[in-house]
C-alpha cells in the first residue's frame, strides 16, 4: 500500500473545485506515528495560528473511540486523521457529528462507488459493517474556539492481528474486493471538510439535510439497543428531527430522547431493565 504523503495530497487538493483557496487557509500534516491525530491536531492549531489543519498518521499508538474506547489502528492498514478548523461565528450546528456523516459518506461513496449507510449518529456501515468511524470535539484554545473532526477508515484489516469483537462488528474496503488510494481519498475528504466548514459558516443547519440523513440512516425503523450516558435503553428507533435528536420507544411505550450515545446492538435483549 502507498505510503501518505502530504505533497502528494496537497498536489490533489488543489486540482479540487476550491482546493487552491482551501490549502491557502491550512495546512496538510504527516506523520509516521502519533499518540493520537486529535492530540497533534489540538496542539497544532494552540500553537499556530491557522484555519485549519490535518493530521494524519500510519499509526496512531493512543487513538481514542467513542466511550473513551482505544481506536484500533493497524499501522498502514487505513486512513487515520483529523481535521481541526477555528469555529467561525457564535454557533455551531448541533448536529455538527450528523453534518460530517452525511458529508464523509458522499465523499467515501464517491472514491469507492460503494453505497454506504450511517448509523446514529456517525458511523458509517458497508454491508452492514463499520467501515468509518467519526468523532468529533469542540474546544476552547486560549482566544478561540476549535473543532475537532477525528476520522478513521478501514481501508485494509490484518484479520491475524485484529480482536473478534472488532471483526464481527467491522470490515474494510479492501475486504469488500474495493482498491482505495490513500493520498486521494485523504485529499477527497479535507475538500469536502473545508467545504461543509464553510456551507456552516454561511448558515447551513442539519435540518437543510435531514431527508438525506434519514434516507441513508440504517437506524431508524430498527429494534436497537443504546448506550446513552450511564443508561442503556432498548426499543425501537423512531424518528430523528432536525437538531439530529434520536428518539426511541422502548416496550412499555415510553419514548426516550438521545441527543448523543451509541447504538450497541440491533437485536433484542432479553430481560433488558429500561431506564427513563
Amino acid at each position: 500500500m502507498e505510503m501518505l504523503d502530504a505533497n502528494v495530497i496537497e498536489r490533489d487538493l488543489k486540482r479540487m473545485r476550491e482546493g487552491a483557496r482551501v490549502l491557502r487557509e491550512g495546512a496538510v500534516l504527516v506523520f509516521p506515528s502519533v499518540t493520537s491525530t486529535n492530540d497533534v491536531a489540538r496542539e497544532t492549531m494552540l500553537h499556530d495560528h491557522l484555519t485549519w489543519v490535518a493530521v494524519l498518521a500510519e499509526e496512531q499508538t493512543a487513538g481514542r473511540g467513542r466511550r473513551g474506547r482505544s481506536w484500533v489502528s493497524q499501522p498502514g492498514n487505513g486512513l487515520f486523521f483529523t481535521y481541526a478548523h477555528a469555529i467561525q461565528g457564535p454557533l455551531i450546528p448541533d448536529a455538527w457529528p450528523l453534518l460530517v456523516a452525511l458529508c464523509v459518506r458522499d465523499a467515501l461513496a464517491e472514491q469507492t462507488a460503494m453505497d454506504l449507510t450511517v448509523k446514529w449518529p456517525n458511523d458509517l456501515l458497508a454491508g452492514g459493517k463499520k467501515v468509518c468511524g467519526i468523532l468529533t470535539e469542540a474546544r476552547q484554545l486560549e482566544d478561540r474556539a476549535v473543532m475537532i473532526t477525528g476520522i478513521g477508515v478501514n481501508v485494509r484489516l490484518d484479520l491475524l492481528s485484529t480482536p473478534d469483537d472488532v471483526k464481527n462488528r467491522a470490515t474494510s474496503f479492501e475486504s469488500l474486493g474495493v482498491t482505495v488510494d490513500r493520498n486521494r481519498l485523504a485529499s477527497a475528504l479535507i475538500h469536502a471538510l473545508a467545504m461543509l466548514k464553510r456551507d456552516v459558516a454561511e448558515g447551513l443547519r442539519f435540518g437543510d439535510r435531514i431527508d438525506a440523513y434519514r434516507a441513508s440512516c440504517e437506524t431508524l425503523g430498527k429494534h436497537v439497543r443504546a448506550v446513552h450516558g450511564s443508561e442503556v435503553l432498548e426499543g425501537v428507533a423512531e424518528a430523528i428531527d432536525e437538531h439530529g435528536t434520536l428518539f426511541l420507544r422502548d416496550h412499555a411505550g415510553n419514548r426516550h430522547t438521545l441527543f448523543s450515545g451509541e447504538i450497541v446492538e440491533t437485536a433484542p435483549l432479553e430481560g433488558m431493565r429500561f431506564s427513563l
